[in-house]
């Protein structure tokens, strides 16, 4: 019967079990520590760089599977990563802690326009949320205007069914109420760098 066994489309798609599998073992630790001291003790690490095309595969997929963490409603005809990689840079962000290997969990597409630094897209796999990897991107975000000589940094996000853990971000970034069909909001790298979710639960 092993031919009838689909084969895993992506790396992350194969080590699955594994994911839940530690995914227990964060827990037992969450339920031991104050939320700082858990994440101290993740050791987490995030590393982000450029989208390369051997990429685009879990890019395209974080994109169709993504609904909770992201600042809008994917396009109908599956050709986001195509037109963001065409307007500006694309950036896939992978992480990892001292219970394993998280995959490549994030993607971010930004424009460069004058001084401000546009987010056109940020997704990010909900197996990644409350783990500090949002606050570790937000600071590359700074670092990246930075380095393109912009002064801000604007985030916007529309309304989905489901994506409130991200408007809830923009909204504590000062885009305006969660429950807003849309959110904005112009910030600096200095404000990106300082920001911490957690102050605000």
């Amino acid at each position: 019967m092993w031919p009838l066994v689909p084969a895993a489309a992506t790396a992350e798609d194969a080590l699955r079990a594994r994911f839940y599998e530690q995914e227990r073992e964060r827990d037992t630790v969450r339920e031991q520590a104050s939320f700082e001291e858990f994440l101290d003790q993740l050791e987490l690490e995030v590393d982000i760089r450029a989208l390369a095309d051997a990429d685009v595969q879990r890019a395209e997929q974080l994109v169709a599977r993504t609904n909770q963490f992201t600042l809008r409603a994917r396009s109908t005809d599956g050709g986001d990563v195509a037109r963001w990689r065409e307007r500006g840079e694309v950036w896939t962000a992978a992480a990892r802690d001292r219970f394993g290997d998280y995959g490549q969990i994030g993607l971010l597409a930004v424009h460069c326009q004058g001084d401000q630094l546009d987010v056109m897209a940020w997704l990010m796999s909900c197996r990644a949320l409350g783990r500090g990897v949002e606050e570790r991107l937000l600071q590359w975000l700074a670092d990246r205007a930075e380095e393109l000589d912009c002064a801000k940094v604007r985030l916007t996000a529309e309304r989905t069914p489901r994506n409130t853990p991200a408007r809830r971000l923009l909204s504590a970034l000062g885009g305006g109420d969660q429950d807003d069909d849309r959110l904005e909001t112009v910030v600096t790298p200095e404000q990106l760098r300082a920001f911490r979710s957690w102050r605000r639960q």
